[in-house]
């Protein structure tokens, strides 16, 4: 509902304005609407709210809850010092900005008095933003997982004053927080040295969890072995929809990334066109934005339909390397309008002006999960006039479409006009099944109204690893299709990230917000950015981007590895450590940093010369094989790197005037077991360019560790001398 003020200004009512999610812009409609006359009880309450000691955070999702009158602490010193003044144990909540049950449990609970008074009296209570502090996340979602079987956010975890966790849960209904409230400050107050207890064995159960991990002995892995490991995954695959059978169903790019270099390289057509199936797939259904661009977090039901519909850069930015990939691999006109759709999201929604990339999209506008991207069909009829029987039958509105089952019903609503529609492509209907301008046409309607909308809210944090991985899509994206605008946001990204995220030592920050780095960077910080510098030397030959790659994979030696278990640890030696210094290996919906760091190494090594960098990449593999073996979905990204270690990868390097055009040339081809390197004048800063330029023509070598063979001068015996070596 809207509150029209002096016939001209439209702004939400009180109650959407409470729940949106920046503080100073909460109290500002306030005021407007207290000037305006119009200003209901409860809102002249609201503005009587003092703010708790969040309000002086940069987190969107700190602010979000600086005004609960729990008593919120940040993660800090105060908080756990205050806990052991007054011998209290510790609530510390987690979660994120577009998280939607967060925002659910802070509306019943952490809005409420009378929950706010159990809080405050008997607990010490910390927000924590999981995005800021992926550390300590990974710290209490271990220990709920060990206490519950299962983890998610909210995270609510229950510690000692000293931060060590003695239970904890997820999300939790106002009446059963109550109860559990009640419980553990009593547990606490009358039986401490059992609580003290629990907080011991987590706590040594914590300390092993990650080295359980790793193996004790380095096995050799063969081809057969990883054939053999890929077969026994195909059974977990679902043959209709694609994906992993079951639901919820993430998009998990690192796997489908994996598989798509495993089909390539063993020449395995099944698993090809099980890739296909799983992109065409996501790309049809509901957790693409068929208006918009950009896809959802993941979808809740097994075929691709109805997403959970916040939108995270992270997602956004690996969909769009998997699918630039799949272009190059298949030149699919389907993957080639989402990665222009996607592109254009990320630009108008996720882009700073200064170029660097924001963080997510909320699930959520004026209180409801996903209005701002579904439709009825009386909105459509209006909207669209005599194009909408062509949009029924594109986008499956009134059948396909709807959202659940009861609403395909009609049963809940007077007309079967009022039911909700997801956008979504049914039987694959593609664009050459309609006329093109009918369908331009349509969505620029339906993008204009929609725009026309409260828009969900934004978390415009800069994350950096998450911004490395913008950066990597941008340069992919330029790779399969040659847009010079693409190159320039990789460009800005970078530039922004090398010139405004450096820590005094020459380290990374985590986090950039309003002109302000902040956080010491961890370690897929670090990965991440090293695969972005090396993936924008791919197209670009600067050097001076590799001379960066190396300076930080030599900071993350320094301060991130451990020698003797040859593995990086997630936090520096340079920051205060918490209960345990994790280990991450894990490939989950983003590549554990110790996977990229494994490939990124690799790739360092193969353009540098540097051994040593290839060594350490081994060594990791070597601590995780087995591990991977057992479960190549859980460590995809291990799984190719033991693939490009199986078969042969080369390097590419063009040299001579015209070296860029045939580097992007050679580009828009899917070789993912190569690196490339271009130069188009004379140059020795880099091994593989000595010697190999001419003033007289363009030459192409390929090389496996530096030995190349008999250089060409066209792209198509460059490929047919590739083809031959495969």
């Amino acid at each position: 509902m809207l509150i029209q003020i002096n016939n001209f200004v439209k702004i939400p009512d009180w109650q959407y304005i409470h729940r949106m999610r920046t503080p100073y812009l909460y109290i500002l409609l306030l005021v407007l609407l207290a000037a305006a006359g119009r200003l209901p009880l409860e809102g002249s309450d609201m503005l009587k709210l003092k703010p708790n000691r969040l309000i002086n955070e940069s987190s969107p999702y700190l602010q979000q809850h600086a005004y609960n009158p729990v008593n919120w602490y940040p993660w800090g010193e105060e908080a756990f010092k205050k806990a052991v003044d007054e011998d209290k144990p510790v609530i510390i909540s987690i979660g994120y900005s577009s998280c939607h049950w967060c925002h659910v449990m802070e509306e019943e609970s952490f809005e409420d008095e009378e929950v706010a008074r159990l809080m405050n009296e008997r607990f010490v209570s910390i927000k924590v933003d999981r995005e800021e502090r992926p550390d300590i996340d990974s710290l209490y979602m271990g220990a709920v997982q060990m206490i519950t079987g299962r983890g998610g956010w909210p995270l609510n975890a229950f510690a000692l004053p000293d931060g060590r966790p003695f239970y904890g849960g997820t999300y939790f209904p106002r009446k059963d927080w109550m109860i559990v409230l009640t419980y553990i400050a009593d547990l606490y107050a009358n039986k401490k040295n059992q609580v003290v207890g629990n907080a011991e064995i987590i706590e040594k159960g914590i300390q092993d969890s990650s080295l359980q991990l790793l193996d004790t002995r380095t096995i050799e892995v063969s081809a057969d072995d990883l054939n053999t490991a890929v077969s026994k995954m195909r059974e977990k695959f679902d043959s209709v929809n694609g994906g992993i059978s079951g639901a919820p169903k993430f998009p998990m790019p690192t796997l489908y990334h994996f598989l798509l270099s495993y089909a390539y390289l063993q020449k395995d057509k099944d698993i090809k066109d099980f890739t296909i199936l799983t992109l065409d797939k996501m790309a049809f259904g509901g957790i693409y934005d068929q208006i918009g661009g950009g896809f959802s977090r993941y979808s809740t039901d097994e075929a691709w339909k109805v997403p959970h519909f916040e939108k995270m850069l992270y997602d956004n930015a690996q969909l769009v390397s998997l699918y630039a990939d799949a272009y190059r691999y298949t030149k699919r006109e389907l993957y080639r309008d989402v990665l222009h759709e996607t592109l254009q999201f990320v630009k108008e929604r996720l882009t700073s002006p200064e170029g660097a990339f924001y963080s997510a999209l909320d699930a959520d506008s004026e209180g409801d999960e996903g209005k701002y991207y579904v439709w009825t069909e009386k909105e459509l009829k209006q909207i669209l006039g005599d194009d909408y029987p062509a949009a029924r039958d594109y986008f499956g509105i009134g059948a396909e479409g709807y959202w659940d089952e009861i609403t395909r019903l009609g049963s809940s609503f007077a007309t079967t006009e009022d039911g909700k529609n997801i956008l979504l492509r049914p039987n694959g209907t593609m664009e050459a099944d309609f006329p093109r301008e009918t369908l331009e046409r349509i969505r620029t309607r339906l993008k204009n109204e929609r725009d026309r909308r409260i828009p969900p809210g934004l978390d415009d944090k800069s994350v950096t690893a998450w911004n490395a991985l913008m950066i990597s899509a941008y340069t992919d994206a330029y790779k399969a299709l040659g847009d010079a605008a693409y190159l320039a946001a990789a460009k800005t990204g970078t530039e922004h990230i090398l010139e405004k995220v450096r820590q005094p030592d020459g380290g990374l920050y985590h986090v950039y917000k309003n002109d302000r780095s902040y956080i010491e960077g961890f370690l897929d910080d670090y990965a991440l950015m090293i695969s972005a510098l090396i993936s924008l030397f791919e197209i670009t030959g600067d050097t001076s981007l590799l001379d960066e790659a190396e300076y930080f994979s030599d900071y993350v030696l320094e301060h991130f590895y451990d020698s003797e278990q040859n593995i990086f640890y997630y936090t520096a030696n340079t920051r205060d450590t918490l209960i345990v210094r994790n280990i991450e290996v894990t490939d989950t919906v983003i590549p554990s940093s110790n996977s990229v760091l494994a490939h990124e190494l690799f790739r360092l090594s193969r353009l540098t010369g540097n051994r040593d960098y290839y060594e350490i990449s081994l060594r990791m593999l070597g601590r995780i094989s087995s591990r991977t073996l057992a479960g190549p979905e859980y460590f995809s990204h291990w799984a190719e790197r033991i693939l490009y270690e199986l078969n042969p990868y080369y390097e590419i390097v063009a040299a001579g005037n015209n070296a860029d055009q045939v580097l992007r040339e050679m580009q828009t081809f899917y070789l993912p077991n190569a690196v490339f390197a271009a130069t188009s004048v004379p140059n020795d800063q880099l091994g593989l360019f000595r010697y190999r330029y001419s003033e007289d023509e363009t030459r192409i070598f390929i090389c496996e560790n530096s030995t190349c063979k008999f250089p060409v001068t066209t792209v198509e015996e460059a490929l047919n001398q590739l083809q031959r070596f495969l």
